[in-house]
């Protein structure tokens, strides 16, 4: 696998992230925010940032299949290895996903975009959307989450209390989580209708592609992810959670 043949070190920023909107991430990775030098060329940033150029150029060959990593081994794991692989998701969405792309929303000027009203709509919202995203994750490992390793450590590893783990399975249920989880779903429902489907023609601006396909993958990561919790990990909480009143009811038929 060869580097992309149409980039070189003279040239722009700009330009180079028109070829694909996720060089704008390796760009991102190496230190380098495209909007605040588009007009500067590669060999530029490279010099100015002590930046490798080959090794950048591998990172620009490499980045584009790096989103093909098949999610479905997952459902083959315990459930305690699920919760450990959502929760490493989370903190994907926290501390990498979220903040480049509010970076971007904050700093790219209304005027670069497409449609500059629907730009600072887009300032308004995503924070309030990222707040009430996080809010919510935190909540969901609380929760939910817990809930179901406590179930884990009870059924797989005998760790409990009988008389805890009956109150535990009296004030939660895994169909409640799971009827609450689906209606939660769709989470970008509006950002989705403000830019009608992050919707990107051959017309359209490098700085209003690279933030609409970065919201558009987004959303599609978060479409797995919940497909991996409502599937797999609540699935394997229901069991759990079943086998965890049986184990009472065997406790309580011995006494």
């Amino acid at each position: 696998m060869h580097a992309p043949v149409s980039i070189s070190p003279n040239m722009r920023v700009l330009d180079v992230v028109d070829q694909n909107y996720i060089y704008a991430t390796v760009l991102r990775f190496f230190g380098v925010d495209f909007y605040r030098h588009p007009e500067n060329t590669l060999g530029q940033i490279c010099q100015e940032k002590g930046i490798d150029y080959q090794k950048l150029l591998k990172h620009f060959r490499t980045a584009p299949f790096q989103n093909l990593l098949e999610t479905s081994f997952v459902e083959d794991y315990p459930i305690d290895i699920v919760l450990e692989f959502l929760k490493d998701s989370h903190q994907q969405f926290i501390w990498h996903q979220l903040p480049y792309i509010a970076d971007l929303i904050a700093n790219i000027d209304p005027i670069h975009f497409d449609h500059p009203e629907l730009a600072k709509d887009l300032k308004f919202v995503f924070p309030l959307f990222a707040e009430d995203f996080i809010r919510h994750i935190y909540e969901e490992e609380a929760t939910s989450f817990a809930f179901i390793h406590r179930l884990f450590r009870a059924v797989e590893r005998w760790d409990f209390h009988p008389g805890r783990l009956f109150f535990d399975l009296k004030c939660n249920s895994i169909k409640d989580f799971a009827a609450e989880h689906l209606e939660e779903d769709d989470e970008m429902s509006g950002i989705r209708e403000l830019t009608n489907n992050y919707h990107i023609c051959s017309s359209t601006s490098t700085y209003t592609k690279v933030i609409y396909s970065e919201l558009k993958k987004f959303e599609a990561d978060l479409q797995i992810h919940a497909h991996l919790e409502n599937n797999v990990l609540l699935k394997k909480g229901d069991e759990l959670e079943t086998k965890a009143w049986e184990i009472l009811d065997r406790l309580a038929y011995h006494n």
